[in-house]
């Protein structure tokens, strides 16, 4: 069997020419360091990766099985099989011996990190799966590191990316998972950016939404988030939609934490928002007064940014 790779790429060899190896998360994020944002350390994790797991542990003729199948409650319980046979799964030597090898440099620097889904089919021009696919917070430990990554890969399969993938016509087996694993940024606010506004396609309008905590309650609409309407040209703000104090939980694998107040410095992420036809974008967060860039999806041609 001819040998798989490359397993990891470090953030200089992600880009859009690599974006079949490490997905839309992670070829986005390639960009934002060549274009000289503040994102914090990460390594992706690629879909040869993927590929050598499914095979190790032979899951690939459910995946063929999936990639057949007529309707959709064939196609449920398919995806639930896969599901299961990969959180049981476990890795081939050399993929966790580089995987390990390298999280064990980055946690030396960072102390935590998160583990980001990064799909191959990610955010195409026809379909986004944003939000469909897992996240981990707060990873420390060897194992739970592992448990993460298999956690995202079957989350590639769970009932709202495959329901999805059916009604939009997509086909069940030829989409594949790579993984950022990022410093996690200690974040007081976090939350998204639009290079334009998404409301009404306005190109010289950047759009914040935020809230406090690690944005995981703004991506998944846990809690209402303040919004800001800002001119791309002069950084004025046009618009501001504040909401009373709100309390939000960020969960990971390891703790709960809560967040309560208000702030006003999501103004700050906007100059990555600035500039001729901007269309670069990412999800961020604001610690101790520093702005990181922390991932990016493109919309369409133009992007969301996630700060």
């Amino acid at each position: 069997m001819t040998e798989r790779g490359p397993f990891i790429l470090l953030p200089e060899q992600c880009g859009r020419e690599q974006r079949h190896l490490v997905g839309g998360k992670a070829s986005s994020l390639g960009e934002l360091v060549r274009a000289g944002a503040k994102v914090p350390p990460f390594f992706a994790l690629s879909s040869e990766a993927y590929n050598d797991f499914i095979d190790y542990n032979s899951i690939r003729p459910l995946i063929d099985r999936i990639g057949k199948a007529r309707g959709l409650e064939e196609v449920l319980r398919l995806a639930e099989e896969i599901r299961s046979s990969m959180l049981s799964g476990s890795f081939p030597q050399r993929l966790e011996r580089e995987l390990l090898s390298v999280f064990s440099e980055l946690r030396s620097r960072w102390g935590s990190v998160a583990v980001r889904s990064s799909a191959t089919r990610e955010d195409a021009s026809a379909a986004s799966f944003a939000g469909q696919f897992e996240t981990y917070l707060g990873v420390r430990g060897d194992d739970e590191l592992l448990q993460s990554v298999m956690g995202c890969y079957a989350s590639l399969y769970n009932d709202r990316a495959v329901t999805y993938r059916y009604r939009m016509g997509l086909p069940q087996d030829d989409v594949q998972m790579a993984i950022v694993v990022q410093g996690l940024v200690k974040a007081r606010s976090a939350g998204v950016m639009f290079t334009v506004n998404p409301v009404n396609g306005d190109p010289s309008v950047i759009a914040i939404e935020s809230s406090w905590g690690l944005g995981e309650a703004v991506v998944k609409g846990e809690v209402i988030p303040d919004r800001y309407l800002i001119n791309k040209v002069t950084l004025e703000v046009l618009k501001i939609r504040r909401l009373a104090e709100q309390a939000c939980k960020i969960r990971s694998p390891r703790r709960r934490t809560g967040h309560q107040g208000r702030d006003v410095r999501e103004v700050r992420g906007a100059e990555l928002g600035k500039g001729g036809g901007a269309r670069a974008g990412q999800d961020g967060e604001v610690s101790g007064g520093t702005f990181r860039t922390t991932s990016g999806r493109g919309v369409g041609c133009w992007c969301r940014i996630g700060w």
